[in-house]
């Protein structure tokens, strides 16, 4: 294995501890303001965190998906630098060089289903 695909997982595994964390602790919040059953808020938080990092992983490249008044195009969005990126481009690359967003999706959807795990063994 890669050590940049370790650091990943690392990554990833870390960031999924700290969600469920959290995701307890909110938990507990909910518990006492509403006096749920702790179990149930835990099950339903982790279907929620689940939902939503599935629902993230779903994607398409959406270029030429932007609308067009009278045949003319945005030119916001269709200029392009000189390595012929549109704008759209440039800025999904730079938001991906600060955050990978697998890691984060994969995260969620790591930390619902453990979290799911963490209410049927309470």
């Amino acid at each position: 294995m890669n050590g940049d695909n370790l650091i990943t997982i690392c990554k990833c595994f870390i960031l999924s501890i700290c969600i469920c964390v959290l995701t307890i602790i909110i938990g507990m919040i909910i518990n006492y303001i509403k006096k749920y059953a702790f179990v149930d808020i835990l099950f339903m938080e982790g279907i929620i965190l689940t939902i939503i990092g599935v629902f993230s992983c779903i994607g398409t490249g959406s270029t030429g998906l932007y609308f067009k008044a009278n045949s003319n195009s945005n030119t916001q969005f269709t200029t392009t630098d000189t390595s012929g990126k549109t704008k759209y481009e440039r800025d999904v690359s730079s938001i991906r060089n600060i955050l990978p967003l697998s890691i984060l999706k994969f995260s969620l959807i790591l930390s619902g289903i453990l979290t799911c795990t963490i209410s049927f063994i309470f």
